[in-house]
C-alpha cells in the first residue's frame, strides 16, 4: 500500500524490504544530513545538524504550536493556548471565550496559606478545553469530575496518570496510595504479584525472582522474594527446603539430599548408605531403631496379657470333658453354698449352717496382723447329683500365700481312670490380685470350687457366687482356676 510505501520512487520490479525500500534506496542520502531517506523525517534539511530523525531545530515544534523551535520563544507552551508569531501565549485571545464553556480571560487565583490550595479562580484554566475551566490543586488535572482528564484526587498535587490521575504518586505513574505494601516511595516499583513486598519489575530496584510464590510462603522469602521451596542459594540444582546442605553444592556426584560426597583419608570418596548421605542416613537409623522398641513393647504386653495357654494336643479332651459336665449338670439347679471372702476389718467368726458340700462350719485361720478371715457361708442344703463313675482325684494341696512372683503355674494331671479320660493342662495364675490376709480364705474357697466342680456344678454358677460373697471379677476367676487344678 502506497501510504505505507517510505520508497514510492522505487523502479517497477526491484526486490524491496517491508517498507518498500530496495537495498540501494535504504543507503540513500538526499538530503546528506546522515541519516537514510526511509527513515529521515526531515528529508529536505539543509543544515547539517540534526536530531535522529534527521530534522534540524528549524523543522520541529515541540509544543505543535505552529511556531518552529528555532522561532518559538515559548518551545513549551501548553497545547492548545493562542500564542503569538513569537509562540507565546497570546493574553489577548484569552479575553474570548475560545472553547464556548462559559469561562474566559486570563485565568488567576489566591493561595490558601494552610492547605496550599487554590481559591477564588476566575478566568480559564483550559481556555481550549470545553469540559475544564479550574484546577484548585494546580497539578494540570480539572476539577471537573464529569470532563475530560478530570482529577481523581482534585485536593492533592500529584502526578499519577496512569491508573489515577493527579493523585500522589512516587514518579512511577501509579497512586501510591494503593500500590502493594513496601512499593510506595519506590519509582522503579509498582506491581507486586504474590504480595511479599518485592516487585515484578525486573529492572527496577529489589526485583522479584520469584514472582508467584504461593500465600503461605510469602513471609518466608529471601532478599530475592523466593521462599525455601523456590530458592536454591548453593545453586546445586536442590532447593534449600530439601536440601540439607543449603549452603555446600552437592557436586556432580553428590547425594540427593544436596550434601556432597565427604572426602575420605585416603582421598576416596565415601559412599553413604543406600545413597543417602552421613546425616540423612543417622536419622533414618535412629527413626528405625525407634520403631524396633515399640514393636518390641507391644508384643511383651501381648504377651502378658495370655492368661492360659493349654497344651494343643488336649484340646479334644478338655472339650469332651465340658460335654460330659453340661449334660449331667444341666438338669440339676445348684443351691450350694457360696464361699465369703475375706474383709480387711474385724467381723465375728461364722456360725455353722445348714449342711451341705461347701467348708460352711468351718472358718480360715486368720493370717498374722490382718483382719479375721470369713468362710464361705453356707446356703440351702443341695441335692446330690446322680451317681455316675468314680473319679479319683488326688487331695488338694496348699498353694503358698506369699506373693513371691506375680504369676504362679498350676500343672494338674488327675490319674487314669477306665471310664475317665486323663487331662493335663498348665494355668496360670496371677496371685498379685490377692491380699497375704486373704491367703487363707482364698484356699478355702478354692476347696469349695473344687468340690462344686465335682459335683458338677457350672462354671457361671460357681463365678457368680464367688462374687456374691465379696470377691472380684478377677479373684473369682483365679479362685475357680485354682479350685479346678487340685
Amino acid at each position: 500500500m502506497n501510504d505505507m510505501d517510505q520508497c514510492p520512487q522505487t523502479e517497477y520490479q526491484e526486490a524491496v524490504d517491508a517498507i518498500g525500500c530496495s537495498e540501494a534506496q535504504r543507503e540513500t542520502d538526499s538530503d546528506g544530513d546522515g541519516v537514510f531517506d526511509p527513515v529521515d523525517l526531515c528529508p529536505l534539511t539543509v543544515e547539517t545538524e540534526v536530531d535522529a530523525n534527521g530534522c534540524s531545530t528549524a523543522q520541529l515544534d515541540s509544543d505543535d504550536d505552529g511556531v518552529s523551535d528555532a522561532d518559538d520563544a515559548c518551545p513549551s507552551t501548553p497545547a492548545g493556548f493562542p500564542v503569538d508569531v513569537t509562540g507565546c501565549t497570546d493574553e489577548t485571545a484569552l479575553e474570548q471565550d475560545l472553547d464556548g464553556d462559559g469561562y474566559k480571560g486570563t485565568y488567576t487565583y489566591s493561595v490558601n496559606a494552610t492547605s496550599g490550595l487554590r481559591e477564588n479562580q476566575t478566568g480559564d484554566a483550559f481556555p481550549t478545553d470545553a469540559t475544564q475551566w479550574f484546577d484548585q490543586d494546580g497539578d494540570g488535572y480539572g476539577d471537573n469530575i464529569d470532563g475530560q482528564n478530570a482529577d481523581d484526587c482534585p485536593i492533592e498535587n500529584g502526578t499519577s496518570f496512569i491508573d489515577f490521575l493527579g493523585c500522589i504518586d512516587d514518579g512511577d505513574g501509579y497512586r501510591d496510595l494503593f500500590e502493594p505494601t513496601g512499593l510506595a516511595g519506590n519509582p522503579t516499583q509498582w506491581e507486586d504479584y504474590d504480595r511479599d513486598g518485592y516487585g515484578d519489575n525486573a529492572s527496577g530496584t529489589y526485583p522479584d525472582l520469584c514472582p508467584e510464590t504461593e500465600p503461605g510462603y510469602k513471609t518466608a522469602v529471601d532478599e530475592n522474594g523466593c521462599d525455601p521451596t523456590q530458592s536454591d542459594a548453593d545453586n546445586d540444582g536442590v532447593v534449600d527446603y530439601d536440601d540439607n546442605c543449603p549452603n555446600e553444592p552437592a557436586g556432580e556426584n553428590g547425594y540427593d539430599d544436596g550434601c556432597p560426597i565427604a572426602s575420605a583419608s585416603d582421598d576416596e570418596t565415601s559412599s553413604g548408605l543406600f545413597g543417602l548421605s552421613p546425616n540423612t542416613a543417622a536419622l533414618a537409623g535412629a527413626g528405625a531403631l525407634i520403631g524396633v522398641v515399640v514393636l518390641l513393647v507391644v508384643i511383651r504386653r501381648l504377651v502378658r496379657s495370655d492368661e492360659f495357654d493349654y497344651d494343643d494336643d488336649d484340646d479334644d479332651d478338655w472339650d469332651d470333658d465340658d460335654d460330659n459336665y453340661g449334660s449331667s449338670s444341666s438338669s440339676f439347679p445348684s443351691t450350694r453354698a457360696s464361699p465369703q471372702q475375706s474383709k480387711p476389718r474385724p467381723s465375728p467368726a461364722p456360725t455353722g449352717g445348714p449342711k451341705g458340700r461347701g467348708p460352711a462350719g468351718r472358718g480360715p485361720g486368720k493370717p498374722s496382723g490382718g483382719p479375721p478371715g470369713r468362710g464361705p457361708t453356707s446356703g440351702p442344703p443341695q441335692s446330690k447329683a446322680p451317681s455316675g463313675p468314680p473319679r479319683n482325684r488326688p487331695g488338694p494341696s496348699k498353694v503358698s500365700a506369699a506373693k513371691v512372683a506375680s504369676k504362679v503355674a498350676v500343672e494338674e494331671t488327675p490319674e487314669e481312670d477306665g471310664s475317665a479320660k486323663v487331662r493335663k493342662a498348665r494355668i496360670k495364675i496371677d496371685l498379685s490380685i490377692f491380699e497375704d490376709w486373704q491367703a487363707d480364705d482364698r484356699e478355702s474357697a478354692a476347696d469349695w470350687v473344687r468340690s462344686a466342680i465335682d459335683d458338677q456344678e457350672q462354671e457361671r454358677s460357681i463365678l457368680m457366687q464367688l462374687q456374691e460373697t465379696g470377691w472380684s471379677a478377677p479373684q473369682s476367676r483365679a479362685i475357680y482356676d485354682l479350685g479346678r487344678s487340685r
